[in-house]
């Protein structure tokens, strides 16, 4: 058999599997929706295109356990998918890799003569396949941290002095959510934006911080949130207690930066020794071997 023909025989094969899986889904579907049983939380009231294309796949496996939506959320929330079909479109993602695994292992499979290989490469595709959203999205999540942890000292310098001037909380989160719109700043701010709506809708400010908190997910944000909602409900003066902890923050961040400093000599001790130990030998032998070598 040709490997065109090989082709064709996985993708038809493929197309198959995906089309009952499809009216699996679908016939599961219609027999919870006939037994009277409730739609999952996010299901009501969906948008036009929640039920369109792949997003309607993801909604059909959202899982039924309210907990594990709510971490499911809550990871999303801090890679920054906040949306509505966030939680779907992810789940979509997750299927999709699993099926684009599984076609490119069956022709991997195929196309390759020896049994060790074929398995090796079935194995390593669909690893890929499995933990790759899931790497994906810790990957966003630290480049969104990171994003925000470096902006975090300049936003709260910017507060302190907002609130020195006269301006409450409500306020100062405004002007500085403002000001720094098409920034470097823009990820911090934006969240800032959204506590800031949430505080106005009528959530107080302890909860909108804690909110703030889980959604960004960083230590540093956390201590802040932690320590505005304790002067806030203790009424002790919150620009005095922003400015010591922007100033012992800005200490831990010094001594961190001193820690990696002495860390990096450890670690390059390794390669330099790797890397120049043979060269220098070569370098200091290389002429006394060659001598013997001519002597003998």
């Amino acid at each position: 058999m040709s490997t065109l023909e090989l082709t064709i025989s996985a993708a038809g094969s493929t197309a198959v599997a995906l089309t009952f899986l499809a009216l699996a889904i679908r016939h599961n579907r219609q027999i919870r929706l006939a037994a009277g049983a409730p739609e999952r939380e996010g299901d009501a009231k969906p948008r036009a295109g929640a039920r369109q294309g792949l997003v309607r796949l993801g909604a059909v496996l959202r899982p039924g356990d309210a907990a594990a939506v709510a971490q499911l959320q809550g990871r999303l929330a801090q890679a920054g998918m906040t949306s509505r079909d966030a939680i779907d479109l992810y789940l979509t993602i997750r299927v999709s890799a699993i099926v684009a695994g599984l076609l490119l292992s069956v022709l991997g499979t195929r196309l390759m003569s020896g049994p060790v290989s074929s398995v090796g490469w079935f194995m390593v595709v669909m690893s890929l396949a499995v933990i790759g959203p899931g790497l994906w999205l810790d990957f966003r999540t630290r480049s969104r941290q990171l994003e925000i942890g470096r902006s975090l000292p300049s936003t709260l310098d910017l507060l302190v002095t907002c609130l020195d001037a006269g301006l409450n909380l409500e306020q100062a989160l405004g002007r500085v959510s403002k000001k720094r719109e098409n920034t470097p700043d823009e990820i911090l701010a934006a969240e800032l934006r959204t506590t800031l709506a949430e505080m106005r809708a009528g959530l107080s400010i302890d909860v909108a911080f804690k909110r703030l908190s889980a959604r960004i997910g960083h230590p540093e944000v956390q201590n802040l949130s932690a320590l505005i909602a304790q002067a806030t409900a203790l009424g002790a003066n919150l620009g005095e207690a922003l400015r010591e902890h922007a100033q012992t923050m800005r200490h831990h961040r010094i001594v961190f930066l001193e820690e990696l400093a002495g860390k990096a000599n450890a670690k390059l001790t390794l390669p330099l020794t790797i890397c120049l130990l043979p060269s220098v030998m070569i370098l200091l032998m290389g002429p006394a071997v060659l001598m013997i070598l001519k002597s003998l």
